[in-house]
């Protein structure tokens, strides 16, 4: 990810995008959840049996209340 993107993924009991998002969660992923890290948005957009298969990166943007 980090090479794709420059986003690093904190270091933690997990070696994948998908093990991150399972342990963010605390629970097998389901289509459709949200994470957030480094001002982005990770939405599960397909899943391969237990594990994230693909995942959409959005940044967050931020509103100026003025």
């Amino acid at each position: 990810l980090a090479e794709q993107t420059g986003i690093e993924i904190p270091e933690g009991p997990y070696e994948t995008l998908s093990g991150y998002v399972m342990h963010e969660l605390g629970r097998i992923p389901q289509l459709h959840d949200v994470i957030h890290l480094a001002g982005m948005r990770l939405t599960v957009l397909s899943l391969e049996g237990k594990r994230v298969g693909t995942v959409l990166l959005s940044k967050l943007h931020t509103q100026d209340k003025n």
